[in-house]
């Protein structure tokens, strides 16, 4: 009886595998598609990484809910369980003042990962590769939270992402005592009452957002597509109609500042 009930949990575990591994194989084809539109677009990339459990599903249906989305069906699965995101999850968080990024939360990291699962899971987190910003989101109310700090900075300098943008956010500090050392790159939070989930919106946008510059435009009437690009695209702080065209000045990013540059004045 005992031979055969270990027998069960070991077909058990290999299904389970062959099942995560699956999961992944269809996620890598997802992937490949929405980041060449990401590239394409010149939109942002924060991925969210860190141990499994956590917190980084919480923390991305926070984001989702303080952009003004309540959209429930745009919320990502989360539970207090190992491996309870096993795709990457992308969701696009539009700002009040029009400006967007697109926000990832991949799976979680683990230490003594099985040997049959490293590859699959690698290439699930090779999404990070991708990022304009981390979010490495730390358990602060868990004992070994240093070790599992080492174990996610180890995978990430293995990927090749050590060298990304990062601020370190220390979650679930309504159980833990961890006391905020002020810096840029760190941040205090709890996902679950909602403590600081605005401040570390402001922190993502003051890193992502940077290269923005305020730019005052003339469109020539002419170049009707250009000026509807513009206001569809940032908020508008001035907007005037002269002989000459549109005038309109508004905060844009780098890219669209040199596309456009023969219309600033």
């Amino acid at each position: 009886p005992g031979e055969q009930k270990l027998e069960i949990d070991r077909r058990r575990i290999q299904e389970r595998i062959d099942e995560i591994r699956k999961q992944i194989g269809e996620a890598d084809k997802n992937r490949i598609v929405q980041r060449q539109l990401r590239k394409k677009n010149e939109i942002p990339v924060v991925s969210l990484v860190g141990y499994t459990n956590a917190g980084k599903s919480s923390i991305m249906n926070c984001l989702i809910r303080l952009s003004g989305d309540q959209d429930e069906e745009r919320h990502v699965f989360e539970k207090d369980m190992l491996f309870a995101t096993l795709d990457t999850y992308n969701r696009r968080i539009l700002l009040e003042d029009k400006k967007m990024f697109i926000l990832t939360d991949t799976v979680g990291f683990v230490s003594k990962l099985p040997h049959s699962l490293v590859s699959a899971f690698k290439a699930t987190l090779e999404e990070a590769l991708n990022a304009d910003l981390l979010l490495h989101v730390v358990d602060a109310s868990n004992a070994h939270y240093k070790m599992q700090m080492e174990v996610t900075m180890r995978v990430l300098k293995e990927l090749g992402a050590d060298a990304i943008p990062m601020v370190t956010v220390y979650n679930k500090i309504d159980k833990g005592s961890l006391v905020n050392d002020g810096t840029s790159e760190s941040a205090y939070i709890s996902a679950k009452t909602g403590e600081n989930v605005e401040l570390l919106l402001e922190q993502i946008k003051s890193k992502i957002f940077k290269d923005h510059l305020l730019g005052k435009f003339l469109v020539p009437y002419s170049e009707g597509r250009v000026a509807s690009y513009l206001c569809e695209t940032y908020k508008v702080e001035e907007m005037d109609y002269l002989e000459e065209g549109t005038m309109i000045v508004a905060e844009v990013s780098i890219a669209d500042y040199n596309r456009y540059s023969a219309f600033l004045v």
